[in-house]
Parts: structure tokens; C-alpha cells; sequence
């Protein structure tokens, strides 16, 4: 049993054997990570016997690394005073997306508990869109005057409530909150103790709108290498601030949805709740390519006549269908990976991009197509069966290259198309370009097939 493992048994043996004093000091010696973890497992008797064991500070813990939407069905099962304490103990931000999720009534009734001026910030973070900067920001920062000097902001920090990490960044506002400027704390721990803030500043903070998308927040910090980014409404007030961790979640969260997407499946949470939610998510795409299917079926029903003329056509089908679809899928990763890397904004980006994977699949396409003639060429002289041997290594050969260039060119634009039109580029997904792909290749093979060799 490794580390992890057995962290979890002796989490899951204290929720089962011990009593609520016990399970108290015992669970608050574990990261609440692993709490939670093992939460998500024991049954609902064992959750409700630690809701009301551990006290307000160690729920809290466990809440701030479950789905929201879960930790907002278990704060439901407390007793309203208590829950607010337990959102007392949250981070802001972590507590507001909880908050989310309650209904008006059970929040109201939560929130009257809770103290005046976190419910009023709960209620802001609440508001705001999933997925945005506003979202994902705490309100939880240090701000400074730019009147003050560096001895002042060093009473201030050192007297501020605790930050969510340190803040090694501070932020200069006035009374109305407008971001003036930045300050590294670096500079002011060297600077002159009777220096102004406002000349040992950076005027020019790199902030983004509170509206912006949270892949956006986080995509400035990582270029920037920032810990802390401000985000401001459309006044430039500062409402708030993303941090490093909240920005890597992002990124992480985003790299998941992107791969299981390039699977036709739209959602992170594919892989949890019920069968019935598991089918419903992925049933969608699945009908698509089911009609696409059945439309190739119906395409290659029109070619029996060439496969009753010369059988040994079947042989080859998989060999190009396999190669085609490949190199459809490869440039579809490559594009897709471009578009959400932010290196096609420009038309002209996305003009050379066209052009070189085009390129690619035509001198690429040369050498599968006499790879293709080779082993056609092969496979019929070891079966002895010479008698079409130039017409389908000809047929086979050309069939092979032009769908790879075909598979290329659609891999390479749907996922184009779909971004200049500002729509998901998930639509196309792997599924859905092999689909297409083999569809081509099969009207192209057969149509070769037809002129020369039937």
C-alpha cells in the first residue's frame, strides 16, 4: 500500500471507529484534500456523523476541495448558523461559488448569519459568470494608498488580515478604488521608509476586465510569470485578484476539457455522477457519427458492383481508410492546439498556417501514395493474383494521396472555420474528422477504383 493509500484507510478507519472528540483531533492533523477524498466515498451515514462531529473550520477545509455543487448539497445538511461559520472559515472565492449553488432561500437564510460585510462580498462573487476573471477572483487583497509612504504600507501589510498567498505584488488604489498602479514588495521593503508610494511604484498595472474569461486571466499571468493579477470593472476599479493557484486550476481544468473534447465528449464531468448522466453526455455525438456511418455504408452500397468485378478491392480498404484518418487527426491536434495557444488571432497567422499543413499533405501524401502502389504491388504478387496488377496499384496509389491531402485540408480547416466564426472548436473533434475523413476516402478509392480498374 503506498503513501496515499494508506493515508486514506487511516482517514476512512478514524470516520468509522472513533468517537467525535476523536474524529475532530484526528482529521484535523490531515490535509483537508485528503478529508475530502475519502468523503466522497463513505456512506451517507458516516458523512452526516461528520458534519456533526468536526467543528465549522475542518467542514470548511473539506468543502473548499469538493465541486461546488456538491459542497453546496452537504452545507445544505448543516444547520443554518453553523453553515455560515463554516463559509466564514472559506475563502471568499471558494465560498462564493458554493453560495452559487444554493437556492435564493436557503442563501438568504444562510447568509443572515453571516457577518454583514462577507455576505455583501459573497453575494457580488456569487454573481458572476462561471468561467470569467470575476468568477475565479478573491476579493481578498492589500491595497494601498499612493499618498502613503513605505513605512505606512508596511504597517499596513503587516497589520492585514491573512492573504490567500503571500502577497509579494500590492496594489495602489484611490479612494474610489481606481487601480493606480502596482507595487512589488521587494521594491518597498528597499526602499527609503519616508519614500512615497507614488514614486516607487509601476503606473502601469497589467490587470484584465472583470468579465474576461478565466483562460484569459490565467493565460496573462503565465506569460507575465505573475502570483497575484488585479482585476478591475469597466471603470478600472479594482474588484478583486486571481491567484497562482487558482490560475493553474484553470489551465489544468482547461487542458481536461480540451482532451476529452477532441473525443466528442463536452463536459469534465463525464467520468462522474450516474450511468443515465454519463450516457446523456456522451449520446450526442455518438448519434452524429451513427448517421455518418450509416451514410458510408450506403456510399460503399453503391460500389458493389466493383467489389463483384474485382473482390481483392476489399483487401486495401482498411490500409487506406487507417492512413487517411491519421493524417486528418494530425492536423486537426496541430490547428486546435494553435487556436487555444492564441497563435492564430491574426488572419495572416492563420493564412500560413493553412498553407504549410496543405503543403505538408501533398509532399506527405507522395510518399503514401507510393508506399500505397508498394504494397499493393507486393500483396498481389505473394497471392498471385497479377491480373489487374498495374490498375490497382495505380488506383490504390492516387486513391492513397489525394485522401490524404483531402484528410489534411479538413482537419485543418473545419477547426479554422469554426474559430473565424467565433463558435466551439471542440465540434471538431477526432470522432467526427475520422468520420468525415474515412467518408472521402471511400468515395475517392472507389471512384478511382470504377475509372480504371472496373
Amino acid at each position: 500500500m503506498d503513501q496515499d493509500s494508506a493515508i486514506k484507510h487511516q482517514i476512512k478507519e478514524a470516520i468509522y471507529t472513533s468517537s467525535p472528540k476523536e474524529l475532530q483531533e484526528t482529521l484535523s492533523s490531515y490535509h483537508p484534500s485528503d478529508v475530502a477524498d475519502v468523503f466522497l466515498v463513505v456512506d451517507e451515514e458516516r458523512r452526516e456523523y461528520m458534519l456533526m462531529a468536526l467543528n465549522f473550520h475542518v467542514i470548511g477545509g473539506v468543502l473548499e476541495y469538493l465541486e461546488a455543487r456538491v459542497a453546496a448539497r452537504t452545507l445544505n445538511k448543516i444547520d443554518a448558523e453553523k453553515a455560515a461559520h463554516v463559509l466564514e472559515a472559506i475563502e471568499p472565492d471558494n465560498a462564493a461559488h458554493i453560495v452559487k449553488y444554493l437556492s435564493s432561500t436557503q442563501r438568504k437564510h444562510i447568509l443572515s448569519y453571516v457577518d454583514e460585510r462577507l455576505a455583501e462580498t459573497l453575494q457580488t462573487l456569487s454573481k458572476y459568470k462561471r468561467g470569467t476573471a470575476g468568477y475565479l477572483m478573491t476579493s481578498q487583497c492589500v491595497t494601498l494608498s499612493k499618498d502613503a509612504t513605505a513605512k505606512e504600507a508596511l504597517e499596513i501589510l503587516e497589520s492585514s488580515p491573512k492573504q490567500p498567498m503571500t502577497p509579494l505584488r500590492l496594489f495602489v488604489v484611490d479612494e474610489k478604488r481606481f487601480l493606480d498602479g502596482v507595487i512589488d514588495l521587494n521594491r518597498l521593503l528597499a526602499a527609503e521608509p519616508d519614500a512615497l508610494i507614488d514614486d516607487i511604484m509601476h503606473p502601469d498595472a497589467i490587470a484584465v476586465d472583470e468579465h474576461d474569461s478565466a483562460i484569459k486571466a490565467a493565460r496573462t499571468m503565465q506569460n507575465y510569470e505573475l502570483r497575484l493579477l488585479p482585476v478591475v470593472n469597466a471603470r478600472h476599479q479594482l474588484q478583486g485578484v486571481v491567484t497562482l493557484d487558482d490560475a493553474a486550476t484553470v489551465l489544468a481544468d482547461k487542458s481536461a476539457v480540451a482532451y476529452l473534447k477532441t473525443a466528442g465528449v463536452t463536459s469534465i464531468n463525464a467520468a462522474a455522477g450516474n450511468v443515465l448522466k454519463r450516457v446523456v453526455l456522451r449520446l450526442p455525438w455518438l448519434l452524429a457519427l451513427w448517421l455518418l456511418g450509416l451514410f458510408g455504408a450506403w456510399i460503399v452500397g453503391r460500389f458493389f458492383f466493383v467489389i463483384d468485378e474485382a473482390p481483392i478491392v476489399a483487401l486495401f480498404m482498411p490500409f487506406i481508410l487507417a492512413v487517411a484518418s491519421a493524417s486528418g487527426v494530425q492536423s486537426l491536434a496541430i490547428t486546435a492546439s494553435g487556436i487555444e495557444r492564441g497563435v492564430f488571432t491574426r488572419m495572416y497567422a492563420r493564412r500560413r498556417h493553412v498553407i504549410k499543413e496543405i503543403v505538408i499533405g501533398v509532399i506527405s501524401a507522395v510518399f503514401a501514395a507510393l508506399l500505397s502502389g508498394l504494397f499493393v504491388f507486393l500483396t498481389l504478387v505473394i497471392m498471385g493474383d497479377t491480373a489487374q496488377l498495374s490498375d490497382m496499384v495505380i488506383a490504390v496509389g492516387i486513391a492513397t494521396g489525394l485522401a490524404f491531402i483531402v484528410a489534411t485540408v479538413i482537419g485543418t480547416i473545419i477547426p479554422m472555420v469554426l474559430h473565424q466564426l467565433k463558435r466551439d472548436i471542440s465540434y471538431a473533434n477526432k470522432p467526427l474528422i475520422s468520420a468525415l475523413t474515412d467518408l472521402m476516402t471511400i468515395l475517392l478509392y472507389f471512384s478511382f477504383l470504377t475509372l480504371i480498374v472496373v
